[in-house]
């Protein structure tokens, strides 16, 4: 299994066996979403399926309404190709709602509803890729080392220790 890790301002992104992960410490923007967008879709070239892992840090704030529309478009092209989506919006309950309606709306309208799961935690986010695991997925420890890594690219504390939620 090859790893391949970047990090650009405020987004870190890799690839590791047939996971695509991102960490989002910075808004979604435009800029952003395009950097990563190559990667994503490079992988889901040479892999028949990917599970697509996505952080988001309280310091993030969502897309909007043209980012969404163009978001929308990348997932309905990736279609089949994305096995899940798993989304883990780390911060308050209040963000995590902001995220969860987000999310749901974007993917229900690029045909990837079935496909997502939206957890609150590092944990649960490895708990689902474990479910949806194959031969080429990287393991729990694996996972968690490069969520740090990725972490330390941007400059922030890793998320990987999960604190109480308020």
């Amino acid at each position: 299994m090859e790893l391949r890790q970047e990090a650009e301002d405020g987004i870190a992104a890799a690839t590791y066996g047939d996971v695509f992960i991102t960490l989002w410490s910075l808004p979604a923007t435009a800029k952003r979403w395009r950097w990563q967008r190559p990667i994503l879709f490079k992988l889901a070239r040479e892999r028949p399926n990917v599970v697509f892992l996505t952080l988001i840090l309280s310091t993030s704030d969502p897309p909007d309404g043209a980012l969404r529309a163009e978001m929308q478009g990348d997932f309905r092209e990736l279609g089949s190709k994305l096995r899940r989506i798993i989304v883990v919006p780390l911060g308050s309950s209040m963000w995590m709602s902001v995220v969860r309606t987000i999310v749901r709306g974007l993917l229900i309208l690029s045909g990837q509803a079935r496909n997502q799961t939206i957890v609150a935690t590092v944990d649960e986010g490895l708990d689902v890729l474990r479910d949806v695991a194959t031969a080429d997925t990287p393991s729990r420890t694996e996972m968690r080392a490069l969520v740090d890594k990725m972490a330390s690219s941007l400059g922030v504390d890793s998320p990987t220790t999960d604190a109480p939620r308020a």
